[in-house]
C-alpha cells in the first residue's frame, strides 16, 4: 500500500496548499476515487497472512461496497465476515436479495449512533443514498420515518467480534455519531482501517472535518486521504473545511507500521 506523508503545512504558501487541499475531490465512482484500490490493498494484505477479516459496511444501501469487499475477498479465496448497517426498508430488501446466498454477510436494519432508539430519517426516495438523520436543505421533496438505532460498542460485544479490519461509515452526516458509538472499541489496536465521508452532509449536519480528526486523533488514528492509488496523511488545517466531497482512511496501529 501505497501511503506518502505531506510537508507541514505551514511551510508552504497559501496558493499550493488550496491546491493539496482540492485534489480528488467529487469523484464518487469507487473505481477512479480510491474506494476500489483500497479494498483491493487491504486483501492483498490479509492474504498474505491468511487473515479472516471482519468489515463493517455501515450506511450500506443497497450493498455496492459491500460487494466490491465480498468480490475482492472471493477472488483472493480469503474468508471473511461482513457486517452491514442499513436502516432504510426498502434498501435493506435490496441488500438481502442480493446476498442472500452469502452466509458470511449479515444485516442489520438499523443505524448505527451515539445512543440506541429510535430516530427521524429524512429521504426524497425509499432507496435514496441521501437519506441522513439530519434534515438536508437539498433533499426536496422531503420525506420522513423513524428507524431505529444501536451503539457500535453494543453490536461488537454482542457478537463477540475483538477487532474489525475495515470499518466505512457513508452515512450523509452521521459519521461522528457512528464513531461515537464505538465508545471504548474505537482505538488503532482495535480498529485496523475507517474510511469515512466528508462533504456538504457534513455541514448540513453542522458538524466539522476537525472533529472528526479531534475524536480520531485521541484514539490513536493517523488521517489520510484517499487518493486514487494512494493515501496521502494529512495533518488538519482549516483550509480542509471545503465541504467538498471526498473520503478519508483513519489508519490503525497496524497500517501506521507502514509509515
Amino acid at each position: 500500500m501505497r501511503i506518502i506523508k505531506l510537508p507541514l503545512y505551514k511551510k508552504l504558501p497559501r496558493y499550493v496548499l488550496s491546491r493539496i487541499f482540492a485534489s480528488n475531490a467529487g469523484n464518487t465512482n469507487a473505481a477512479e476515487n480510491g474506494e476500489t484500490w483500497l479494498i483491493a490493498q487491504l486483501v492483498n494484505g490479509w492474504a498474505k497472512i491468511k487473515e479472516t477479516p471482519v468489515i463493517f459496511d455501515v450506511g450500506a444501501n443497497r450493498g455496492e461496497y459491500s460487494a466490491l469487499a465480498e468480490t475482492a475477498c472471493r477472488s483472493s479465496e480469503i474468508s471473511f465476515s461482513l457486517h452491514a448497517f442499513e436502516p432504510m426498508p426498502h434498501s435493506a430488501a435490496l441488500f438481502r436479495e442480493r446476498f442472500t446466498s452469502l452466509p458470511s454477510v449479515t444485516l442489520s436494519e438499523a443505524a448505527l449512533a451515539e445512543t440506541r432508539g429510535e430516530a427521524p430519517v429524512y429521504f426524497t426516495e425509499d432507496d435514496s443514498t441521501f437519506a441522513s438523520l439530519h434534515k438536508r436543505e437539498l433533499l426536496n421533496p422531503l420525506k420522513q420515518q423513524v428507524i431505529q438505532t444501536i451503539r457500535g460498542d453494543t453490536y461488537v460485544a454482542d457478537k463477540r467480534i475483538p477487532k474489525i479490519h475495515l470499518l466505512k461509515v457513508d452515512t450523509e452526516g452521521h459519521e461522528i455519531s457512528v464513531l461515537k458509538g464505538f465508545g471504548d472499541f474505537l482505538q488503532a489496536k482495535t480498529i485496523d482501517c475507517i474510511q469515512f465521508e466528508y462533504g456538504g452532509a457534513t455541514l448540513d449536519a453542522h458538524g466539522t472535518l476537525r472533529e472528526l480528526f479531534l475524536l480520531l486523533e485521541s484514539r490513536g488514528f493517523v488521517i489520510a486521504r484517499l487518493m486514487p492509488t494512494y493515501l496521502e496523511v494529512q495533518h488538519y488545517h482549516p483550509l480542509l473545511e471545503d465541504f467538498e466531497y471526498r473520503n478519508y482512511v483513519a489508519l490503525g496501529s497496524e497500517l501506521q507500521a507502514r509509515l
